[in-house]
């Protein structure tokens, strides 16, 4: 799970409820009042998720579910465990050879590792290799890059979703004027849409969005470590100046303490 997520936007949420309890004479009205009516949530909630799925790709939107498991998921990429497994194998190919670790390949752990290793037992040239595998981590950023747009298009037609569900309310509240006593909590109603829209966007999909950037550019920094690796091996580079080089992809907070 990532951590910085839940707690940023627990911590987020959590501020302004705590914000509308102290707000309401410390009593628990204003939290309970946001939560008493569906009509302004259904608006902002329903209208932003409707018009952001309408402005991607299909497969992007019908597939929301999962771009939610995403954010809230860590990324999976052990940079350092991935170093030493191209390590290893830069120190099998130098000693036996590179048909060597066709007995190898089949047990990587990262799929993109384990093509381009195939390619590079396979006896393919550097260019290639390089080419296959540009392209295909192009791909994958581009999918990545379409779930991305689908939270910044919430995080911007939740306020206006909002809106919408403000001047709605206020319509109610118009048609209303002979009974005075019913106007202020009318009014009120009609301004939760507004908040729901504004308190969506920034609190929830605007940051979703935001770290799956931040995802997105983990793991194509990690795809681009393992070409370093994968076109090292192809070379003959010596093992240890392949480590090295694959060690200033990693953070120095992350290096082993000698490399540090």
């Amino acid at each position: 799970m990532n951590l910085a997520m839940v707690v940023g936007i627990g911590l987020s949420f959590g501020m302004l409820m705590a914000a509308g309890y102290i707000e309401g004479g410390m009593s628990p009205h204003i939290v309970f009042f946001l939560f008493s009516h569906i009509t302004p949530f259904m608006i902002t909630l329903g209208g932003g998720i409707g018009a952001a799925i309408a402005s991607v790709p299909k497969g992007t939107g019908f597939g929301m579910h999962k771009l939610f498991i995403q954010a809230f998921t860590s990324p999976s990429h052990d940079t350092l465990k991935t170093v030493e497994e191209i390590v290893a194998m830069a120190d099998t190919a130098r000693k036996d050879g590179v048909l060597a670790l066709e007995a190898v390949v089949k047990d990587i752990h990262d799929p993109f590792l384990q093509k381009g290793m195939s390619m590079v037992v396979d006896g393919l040239d550097a260019s290639s290799i390089e080419s296959v595998l540009r392209l295909d981590t192009a791909n994958m950023q581009a999918r990545h890059h379409a779930g991305i747009d689908f939270f910044n298009k919430f995080g911007a037609y939740a306020p206006t979703m909002g809106i919408i569900g403000t001047v709605m309310g206020l319509i109610e509240v118009l048609k209303n004027l002979n009974q005075p006593e019913k106007l202020g909590g009318l009014i009120g109603v009609a301004f939760l849409a507004t908040l729901w829209g504004v308190m969506l966007a920034n609190c929830f999909f605007l940051p979703m969005g935001s770290g799956l950037v931040h995802k997105d550019h983990h793991e194509a920094e990690g795809r681009m470590m393992a070409l370093t690796g994968i076109l090292g091996i192809q070379a003959g580079e010596n093992p240890r100046v392949l480590r090295e080089k694959l060690l200033s992809y990693v953070a120095q907070g992350g290096r082993p303490k000698e490399e540090a």
